[in-house]
């Protein structure tokens, strides 16, 4: 039993491959939803005139909504990932 706060090798280990595979496997999905969605903003750049700028705003203010359903589905599928990938290697 471990005792006291220390963070060992395997500790490190696991959150740096956690974070980086949550890292992509999130910003890639929400960038594919991003543009998915942001095709219906299309309309209002060629139709209304707008801005490119005002397209990216509106667009970004997607993103959180995004990011809040995609988080907890990618934490799982990348936790899932990982540790099968290291009971893969320890055996």
């Amino acid at each position: 039993m471990r005792s006291g706060k220390a963070i060992t090798r395997l500790d490190s280990y696991i959150f740096r491959q956690v974070l980086l595979a949550l890292v992509v496997a999130t910003g890639g999905l929400t960038a594919l939803i991003w543009l998915t969605q942001s095709l219906r903003f299309v309309d209002l750049v060629v139709n209304r005139g707008l801005s490119f700028f005002v397209f990216i705003h509106l667009t970004a203010l997607l993103i959180p909504s995004f990011v809040a359903v995609i988080l907890p589905i990618t934490t799982f599928v990348v936790v899932q990932f990982v540790y099968q990938r290291l009971a893969g290697e320890g055996g």
